[in-house]
């Protein structure tokens, strides 16, 4: 059984043009161009479990709760202060906060000679965080947004393969995850598809201190509502994450993620992100 709190910040700048980021106030009064600055700040609390099934088959279920807070600025081109119409749609800062979607996974873990591991999951998502009701592109604020909803509204099927190989007190792994956006939900969205790899190295350090340094590649789909599309992501980010075993069966971890390279592509306007932290810790109790 796990308990992992979660915390991550992401800043955000984008430009933002009529008419895409106001169609219907832009079709009245056309907005001067302006930049968006969105600061996200989100916070979760997961409870994870797994119960072994005999034979290298486990069974596991994950249910998170999430506080998300979103503080947003505007500035013209030349810098100055602005406030465009459509921010009033938005109050500032905006918190949510409550249940995100729950997942349900089998796995199977194969052990082979000489330190070889292999671990092969398969599960789902399932609707139960919050999502935006309206267009998201109706009174668009940027890249923030699409991390703002709790949750997609629809089953999404998941699966993760993951190789590790260990020698003495070290440990080598490779492998990816994918979350597959097949449907859309009862609001026509089409929340994005996800990809991600990644490769770490770990090295025990006495008998209850272990250390890791990781490197990840992430690939985002572009959330999709009707025949308007928000812009895809994929990033590069790094991992240095250090694990402490308290006893037997309890230990506690702690992992810090932040972003090297990021790339924004599809149909949105010019938007980066400036800033990406992330920090995780957790504590376990494994048998």
């Amino acid at each position: 059984m796990d308990l992992l709190v979660t915390g991550m910040s992401l800043s955000t700048e984008s430009e933002a043009t009529c008419p895409d980021v106001d169609p219907a106030g832009c079709a009245e009064e056309p907005l001067p161009d302006h930049i968006q600055n969105g600061s996200l700040s989100w916070v979760r609390m997961a409870l994870h479990g797994s119960f072994g099934l005999g034979e290298g088959w486990i069974v596991s279920g994950l249910i998170p709760l999430d506080f998300r807070a979103l503080d947003l600025s505007f500035t013209r081109m030349d810098g100055s202060a602005y406030h465009p119409p459509y921010a009033n749609d938005f109050e500032t800062p905006t918190q949510r906060y409550g249940v995100g979607d729950p997942e349900l996974s089998l796995s199977k873990v194969l052990r082979w000679p000489k330190g070889w591991v292999l671990a092969v999951r398969a599960g789902t998502r399932l609707p139960a965080g919050a999502v935006e009701e309206e267009n998201l592109q109706l009174g668009r604020i940027g890249n923030v947004q699409r991390q703002f909803q709790l949750g997609t509204g629809t089953v999404q099927p998941i699966a993760s393969m993951h190789l590790l190989r260990q020698y003495e007190d070290w440990r080598a792994l490779v492998g990816g995850n994918v979350r597959l956006s097949i449907w859309e939900n009862r609001y026509g969205l089409k929340s994005g598809s996800f990809l991600g790899i990644e490769t770490s190295i770990s090295r025990e350090f006495g008998e209850k201190t272990e250390g890791l340094l990781g490197l990840s590649f992430n690939h985002t789909e572009p959330d999709q509502w009707e025949d308007w599309a928000d812009g895809g992501t994929e990033t590069l980010e790094a991992t240095l994450g250090v694990t402490r075993h308290l006893g037997l069966q309890w230990l506690i971890e702690a992992r810090a993620h932040t972003m090297l390279w990021e790339n924004r592509f599809g149909v949105a306007p010019a938007e980066s992100t400036t800033k990406k932290v992330q920090m995780i810790f957790g504590l376990s109790w494994r048998n």
